[in-house]
């Protein structure tokens, strides 16, 4: 459905690894979402001089993922106050199963733009593994008309 909806091409069928898995991916280079995405009658806007350096009220998003030992009670807390002692706000936070070991996740974190390279090393300093997933624009326009196509 979301193929057709979007007109993208489907790559794979039966990729998940168990029958009742749900898979959600991000489509990762359009400077703006393809227009039969945006609600009809929805303003053309040229992006302004703010809106190309990513100043919105949301500005940048660091999109990190991590994995924590499964035996560490507080592992979750000891890697969030890395974020509040740095002045990183989270923006979002997400946990799935990580099938690697029983009780162990990923965690999928979104937060104000880190730049410093040694902010990182501290975050994974408390981790079993980091990935930083890259930095981009927030442009929180967008992704309402995006949800608002899925009602």
């Amino acid at each position: 459905m979301s193929a057709k909806l979007y007109n993208l091409p489907i790559e794979e069928f039966g990729i998940e690894d168990k029958s009742d898995n749900t898979t959600r991916f991000l489509i990762l280079g359009y400077s703006k979402p393809p227009e039969q995405i945006l609600e009809k009658g929805a303003e053309k806007q040229e992006n302004t001089e703010s809106e190309k350096k990513g100043s919105t009220s949301y500005g940048r998003i660091t999109s990190l993922m991590f994995t924590l030992p499964g035996d560490n009670p507080g592992a979750l807390c000891d890697v969030l106050v890395k974020f509040k002692e740095h002045g990183i706000n989270l923006v979002s936070i997400n946990s799935r199963p990580a099938n690697m070991q029983a009780w162990q996740y990923v965690f999928f974190v979104e937060s104000s733009e880190i730049e410093d390279p040694l902010i990182l090393k501290d975050i994974e300093n408390s981790c079993l593994t980091l990935v930083n997933l890259g930095t981009f624009n927030r442009n929180w326009r967008y992704a309402t008309k995006l949800e608002d196509t899925r009602k």
